[in-house]
């Protein structure tokens, strides 16, 4: 008797299926016309200009939005999930550190040095933050 494993409740290992992993492949595109229902993924594979295309019963699409804002989409999500994928960045979710051999934004004149602080921009960085153990507090006008 062929035994289900035990994450798939009751369901035998002949009626689970297989499934396919293209690690380093770059999803250009996901279709949805066939008259069976499957989904066509189209991709390419590391170091290959070639695209490529298969067919599966269903796709699990773990693509960032980043990347998925440029892949082809046919038929196209919802509305409001398109929405979500066109805006949604990922600020709050990656800190990016970067250590310098010196601190860049502090030299020059007065008008041209950041001395501690953050900028913030519209883009999807949103916002840079430049450390430092030199400012002074000013005292102004008591």
């Amino acid at each position: 008797m062929d035994e289900s494993p035990s994450e798939y409740g009751g369901i035998p290992k002949n009626l689970l299926g297989k499934v396919t992993l293209k690690s380093g492949a770059y999803v250009d595109g996901i279709f949805s016309q066939r008259p069976d229902g499957r989904v066509t993924v189209r991709y390419k594979l590391p170091g290959s200009g070639d695209h490529l295309q298969e067919d599966f019963d269903f796709v699990v699409c773990a693509i960032p939005f980043s990347t998925l804002r440029n892949a082809k989409i046919d038929p196209l999500f919802s509305t409001r999930k398109m929405q979500a994928i066109r805006e949604l960045g990922y600020a709050q979710a990656q800190k990016s550190l970067m250590f310098c051999r010196f601190r860049f934004w502090e030299k020059g004149g007065p008008e041209e040095r950041i001395i501690g602080g953050g900028s913030y921009t519209d883009l999807l960085i949103s916002q840079i933050w430049y450390p430092s153990d030199h400012a002074r507090l000013v005292k102004t006008g008591e």
